[in-house]
């Protein structure tokens, strides 16, 4: 992986930030995962 390599503090905190958005977009993603794989292995009632 290659390093970056920034010019002000800015560019950190934005890298930062969209690092921060990117991981919660992905942990609600595994949410959404578990619920699916929860509702399809409950039993139906009909």
């Amino acid at each position: 992986m290659a390093h970056k390599v920034y010019t002000s503090y800015q560019q950190i905190d934005n890298e930062l930030e969209i690092l921060k958005l990117e991981k919660e977009v992905s942990y609600q993603r595994v949410i959404l995962s578990l619920k699916n794989t929860k509702e399809s292995l409950a039993p139906r009632h009909y």
